[in-house]
């Protein structure tokens, strides 16, 4: 049979988007349960020969026939495979039907397909679920469905062991990537528990020595209230990070600045204690000062 022009371009798609467009075609995402076992590059029996597609049925409604699919998507591979129609043979002898399925009408344009085949095409429409049939494809006398069937029904059980190991070896990585998630997570705590502490420690350490200064240069004759509200601020300050370094940071200002004004450099001698007032003012006070 030679085929009548249907496009004058191309689409575009790959085999394996077509093998999912058959996928659809014999089991519709509406239907409750699939309707056929579908097996991919399966090995004909005792040969090596494969078909791109099986489509064999799992209910009584579907019948019980096999049906056999060859997946075109260029016109070269239409060519080459027309060059020897036989070498499906070892399929399609156990087959009740054979079709070529291609991605595009034009593929075929002008060219003579064997009459033994039926033809598909993508959905027509777009987003649609049937496949187009150009040419319904013949009713075959199968010689011998009962190895076809053994086939098939290895092929299931091995697909089916793989299924199970591969959902074995998923668990078992959902289980590794979540035992590393809570040691990460208990990482993460005793880091930030560690931080707290360690902030907690740097703070205690900040006040002895402002305990220390005030002892060592008898400063507290002089403290006033603001002396005693700078520690408690900067105790308050232990349970905020960002409150802790700064209040460090002012704390060793303020400690150097005061030892160096209430303390002569030379002699080692405390200076007035008129001076010690000014300087034990508050920070207003001191700046509103002539």
């Amino acid at each position: 049979m030679t085929t009548k022009n249907a496009s004058t371009k191309a689409v575009v798609l790959t085999a394996v988007e077509v093998q999912q467009m058959l996928r659809r075609h014999y089991n519709p995402p509406s239907a409750q349960r699939p309707g056929f076992i579908l097996a991919a590059e399966i090995a004909a029996p005792g040969s090596d020969r494969r078909a791109d597609l099986i489509a064999a049925p799992l209910t009584h409604s579907n019948g019980d026939h096999i049906v056999g699919h060859e997946i075109k998507v260029s016109r070269q591979d239409v060519i080459s495979e027309l060059r020897n129609p036989t070498k499906h043979d070892d399929w399609a002898k156990h087959c009740s039907q054979w079709w070529l399925v291609i991605s595009d009408p034009a593929l075929i344009e002008g060219l003579t397909i064997p009459e033994s085949w039926g033809i598909m095409a993508p959905p027509v429409r777009r987003g649609g679920v049937s496949m187009a049939v150009l040419r319904p494809a013949p009713k075959l006398s199968p010689i011998d469905t009962g190895a076809a069937w053994r086939k098939l029904a290895r092929w299931q059980a091995w697909k089916s062991s793989e299924a199970e190991r591969e959902a074995a070896r998923s668990v078992k990585e959902a289980q590794r990537t979540h035992e590393r998630d809570q040691r990460e997570l208990a990482r993460v705590k005793a880091v930030g528990t560690g931080a707290r502490e360690f902030e907690a420690e740097r703070i205690h350490r900040i006040l002895n020595l402002v305990d220390e200064q005030i002892v060592a240069k008898r400063l507290w004759l002089w403290a006033r209230t603001e002396d005693q509200e700078l520690l408690e601020t900067i105790a308050d300050a232990v349970v905020d990070h960002v409150a802790v370094r700064s209040a460090a940071t002012n704390l060793r200002s303020s400690l150097a600045n005061i030892v160096e004004e209430l303390i002569d450099p030379k002699s080692g001698v405390r200076l007035s204690l008129s001076k010690a007032d000014v300087l034990a003012a508050p920070k207003a006070k001191r700046q509103a000062r002539p």
